[in-house]
Order: structure tokens, then C-alpha cells, then sequence
């Protein structure tokens, strides 16, 4: 929300959209919403998911473990992020791995004038030539039809 108040829009919002808010009891629990900030619901899944069935676990946090991420190492990663945009929230591009290719462009272009009519010409012709050829070999079965 701070991007889109930055921004000037003025987005009307409430403790109660908050994850951490128990409607019933109308109060806030400022650590389940702080450990939904720094993903502690997610390691939570992690170790659930990691004791129930493995082959889950292993299939949705490939990437995870991969890089060597555990469920204890998320709290500290998402502190570390907070940590380094805090030093420099400065937007920085990253530079692309593959090579920018040209692709290739599918729509036609834009007959001129002459052309089109040029195009209408040659269609009316091959129309006209067509029409003809059909008049001349008449299928001799259908001569019921005209009596």
C-alpha cells in the first residue's frame, strides 16, 4: 500500500484486512501479522508439508531446496531483504541472461492505394475468367432442372 500512497492514491484501508484480525473477539494479533511480513507461515507449511508426505514437499519447494533454503533460514532472508532496501531503496535493473532477439512480427502491411485497387482488378478478372470456365463445361446431369 505505501507504493500506491506514494503514488497519490488514497486507499482507504483497516486493521481488519490485516492477517493477525480476529473479527470475533475485535482484536488485532500484531504477531501473526509479523510473522506473515517476515514468511513464517510458509516455513510453518514447509516442516508440515516436509513431516506429511515428501515427495509434495520436495515437488513445491524444488527452487527452495535447490538453492538450500530450509524453513528455518526464511525468517532471516526475509530480514536481510528488508535490511538491504532499507540501505538502498533505489529501483537497480538487473540485466537480462539471454540475449535480446528481434522477434519476428506477424501482421501484414498496409497495401497502398494502387495496390488495392490494382488487387481488385486482378479478382474481378480471375472471377470473371472462372465464372466462364464454369458456363463452358455445363454438368449435363442437372438438365432436369431447366425443363
Amino acid at each position: 500500500m505505501k507504493g500506491t500512497v506514494d503514488g497519490g492514491l488514497n486507499v482507504t484501508h483497516s486493521i481488519k484486512r490485516f492477517p493477525g484480525y480476529d473479527a470475533e473477539a475485535k482484536k488485532f494479533n500484531a504477531e501473526v501479522h509479523r510473522g506473515h511480513i517476515f514468511g513464517l507461515h510458509v516455513a510453518e507449511y514447509m516442516r508440515n508439508l516436509e513431516q506429511e508426505d515428501e515427495d509434495s514437499f520436495k515437488r513445491q519447494f524444488s527452487k527452495y531446496i535447490k538453492l538450500g533454503v530450509s524453513a528455518d533460514a526464511i525468517e532471516t532472508i526475509y530480514k536481510k531483504a528488508h535490511e538491504a532496501i532499507r540501505a538502498d531503496p533505489s529501483y537497480k535493473k538487473k540485466e537480462s541472461k539471454k540475449e535480446i532477439v528481434k522477434q519476428k512480427r506477424w501482421n501484414k502491411r498496409k497495401l497502398t492505394l494502387a495496390e488495392r485497387k490494382n488487387r481488385i482488378k486482378h479478382k474481378q478478372k480471375l472471377n470473371l475468367t472462372s465464372s466462364i470456365k464454369t458456363t463452358n463445361h455445363f454438368d449435363r446431369s442437372l438438365d432436369w432442372l431447366y425443363l
